[in-house]
């Protein structure tokens, strides 16, 4: 008589990984209907399992958003530096961020719309803190102007999520991200300022 298949024993940190690719797939794919009985079904596990690793729904969307910025953060240095002018650089964020948005599917609107997204984050990327390195390095290059990095940031981010958001609720992509680097362009006085290697760096690295 055949014998029944047995669950493969994984190392806590495997199956925490597990559980976190097969939640990402399943959540891409359904977006705001995905459930706890969807992850543990499809990663075959108890539900007892799964609030080994995450107490809580929420708690698992957090740890899907954490990665999520891990691999946007890879995909955002990696055009940066595609960008040779600080002109090039400031008018290719909204399209890239409009990008990137589009390219999480279902995990967007989950898992940076919904409650989880007050909870604290892990140390990684933020991009708020980015654009103020960005402006930083852009205002003491003298390519654009940007008196308070700090302060400024926050609402370029702010625009972007906008701009990102009225794409992916339907507004024409090709006209928002337009007027959006319009704005930024304007706003900031970007200048066609060749862009240095270390202008690109995060402090301390």
């Amino acid at each position: 008589m055949a014998r029944a298949a047995t669950r493969r024993r994984l190392k806590p940190a495997d199956r925490c990984e597990e559980l976190l690719q097969v939640g990402e797939q399943i959540v891409r794919r359904q977006g705001p209907a995905a459930r706890i009985e969807d992850v543990v079904t499809a990663a075959q596990v108890a539900r007892g399992t799964f609030y080994v690793y995450f107490p809580t729904w929420e708690d698992f969307l957090a740890a899907l958003r954490d990665r999520a910025l891990d691999e946007l953060a890879l995909q955002f240095e990696a055009a940066l530096a595609a960008e040779p002018h600080w002109i090039g650089l400031i008018g290719r964020l909204p399209g890239l961020i409009v990008e990137l948005t589009a390219d999480l599917e279902g995990l967007h609107p989950v898992a940076f719309h919904g409650p989880q997204v007050a909870a604290p984050r892990r140390a990684g990327f933020d991009l708020t803190l980015r654009l103020a390195e960005l402006l930083a390095a852009g205002q003491a290059r003298g390519a654009l102007d940007a008196a308070d990095p700090t302060a400024t940031a926050p609402l370029i981010y702010a625009l972007l999520r906008d701009t990102a958001d009225r794409v992916q609720a339907g507004a024409d992509s090709g006209a928002a991200v337009d007027a959006c680097r319009e704005l930024l362009l304007r706003a900031l006085a970007v200048r066609a300022d060749p862009i240095r290697p270390e202008d690109l760096l995060r402090p301390g690295a």
